[in-house]
């Protein structure tokens, strides 16, 4: 009596991932930016992060002193940055492509093109289409981007990188995940097949008597085509097949694609819950680090070293990310203006509204007075004085004359009662 049967392992060999697909070795799996893509996790992960950071727009500011900062709204480079860099890309494709490259390589580059100091264009470049050329020197580094046999400097580059010991290559989930990602592929893979070949198991097979030779290879292409194709089957007589329904092998398939469903979702440290908390969290953990390294490196490459001494800076806006709904918001702004925190412009610029002449000024807690930002007076609604700088402005109510006028009149009604009495 002949059997075909499934070889079962060891306890010990059950835990281990090579063998369960049969001796297959990670370090084969091509694991490549495509072939990662097609896993949904990942794509979907790495969709999101890039779609969210590419809609933020980069603000430039000057910083006055500790207290001060002016916004810079008149600057070529913002449009550069903000709307179109050259002349087939537009900001947001630009920015989507370098957050998705940061993720996957560590490294993003994007060309500045420039006459002297005035950038005329800013062109992404992948990273496929450049080699770093590094020097030997451990301490003052230096290195040099090769595009095609031509060399360029590093300064005529916006490098913007994450695990980087070198400040010009970096790291990201293609080298520091390789394994993860292969044993994710891997087991994508085996159930595509299972899938196409209309889900076939495993099974007993028995013959009533023993096969020779040729009968044994037929037997065994028998075998096979009952587990890869789903089309109707006719077997000999003496032949017979008992599938089994879950094999322990099967059983461990889908724990660990659960398993690797939760690890690829730590690998992106993206909340399971994106409600209000979850995606405050999302910003810290996921953008936070991605948006450092972009401004990092658009103020080195793109500031003038006159500009770094004098404090300038570029700045992704993150206010919309952060935008509540609206009662949250205005009850924040309410506690804002009660505090004497912002000024009711400054709240209504906030909601995009235009600013009301006159309401400049600011709560305070002293008799809740108010403070204009604009000249520095400050105005007591219960005395009605105006001041600035410790002196009452001329044709304001003395206080001193009101508080006795107040006297005067308080006198004259208490001898009116009482000679009605």
């Amino acid at each position: 009596m002949g059997f075909l049967m499934e070889t079962r392992a060891s306890e010990t060999e059950q835990t281990s991932l090579q063998k369960l697909f049969g001796g297959a070795d990670l370090s084969e799996v091509d694991v490549n930016r495509n072939s990662i893509l097609s896993l949904s996790a990942v794509a979907s992960a790495i969709e999101l992060i890039s779609s969210t950071i590419s809609t933020l727009d980069f603000k430039l500011y000057k910083k006055i002193n500790k207290t001060k900062i002016e916004e810079i709204e008149d600057d070529n480079r913002l449009y550069l940055l903000n709307v179109e860099p050259n002349y087939l890309m537009n900001s947001t494709q630009m920015k989507k492509a370098m957050v998705q490259d940061i993720i996957l390589d560590g490294n993003a580059y994007v060309n500045i093109e420039k006459t002297r100091n005035e950038i005329k264009t800013l062109n992404y470049l992948e990273n496929r289409n450049l080699n770093i050329v590094l020097d030997t020197e451990p301490i003052h580094k230096d290195a040099k981007i090769s595009i095609q046999g031509a060399n360029y400097e590093v300064y005529d580059f916006i490098i913007a990188t994450l695990n980087t010991v070198d400040g010009v290559q970096g790291k990201g989930i293609l080298k520091n995940n390789r394994d993860l990602l292969a044993l994710s592929l891997l087991i994508q893979t085996y159930l595509n097949k299972n899938f196409k070949s209309g889900g076939g198991v495993k099974g007993i097979w028995k013959s009533d008597k023993k096969l020779g030779d040729t009968e044994f290879e037929q037997f065994k292409l028998d075998a096979k085509d009952v587990q890869e194709t789903n089309a109707n089957i006719v077997l000999n007589s003496n032949v017979n097949y008992t599938p089994l329904s879950n094999t322990n092998r099967d059983m461990q398939i889908i724990e660990i694609k659960q398993f690797i469903a939760a690890e690829l979702r730590t690998l992106f440290n993206i909340p399971e819950k994106l409600d209000n908390d979850g995606f405050k969290s999302f910003i810290k953990i996921v953008l936070n680090p991605i948006i450092n390294s972009i401004e990092s490196a658009v103020n080195k490459a793109l500031l003038l070293e006159d500009e770094k001494k004098a404090n300038w800076f570029f700045k992704l806006d993150v206010n919309e990310l952060t935008r509540a709904d609206i009662d949250t918001r205005y009850l924040a702004y309410k506690t804002s203006l009660d505090a004497g925190i912002e000024s009711v412009n400054e709240i209504r610029m906030k909601e995009n509204l235009e600013p009301v002449d006159g309401l400049d000024i600011h709560k305070m807690t002293i008799g809740q007075a108010l403070y204009n930002a604009d000249d520095g007076s400050w105005f007591v609604p219960n005395t009605g004085v105006t001041t600035k700088d410790g002196e009452v402005i001329e044709g304001a109510i003395d206080t001193k004359s009101k508080v006795e006028d107040s006297t005067t009149i308080g006198k004259e009604k208490d001898k009116l009662q009482e000679e009605k009495v």
